[in-house]
């Protein structure tokens, strides 16, 4: 998960070394942010809502 920019870190690098570790099966999350640490901005809610409902979902869809 990241913001659409980041002032500490490369994105596209972050990305593709990210791609390249679950050889592209994961999921890139971003959210409308320039900043680096997304718990203390505006998307903050958002965040914590998508990581529990995934986290949820998972849980109950386990076995199917």
């Amino acid at each position: 998960m990241s913001g659409l920019t980041d002032p500490i870190l490369d994105l596209d690098d972050t990305h593709r070394a990210f791609n390249e570790m679950v050889s592209d099966r994961g999921m890139i999350i971003q959210f409308p942010t320039d900043r680096h640490y997304l718990f203390y901005t505006d998307v903050r809610d958002e965040l914590v809502d998508w990581a529990s409902a995934y986290t949820l979902l998972q849980a109950v869809d386990r076995d199917v």
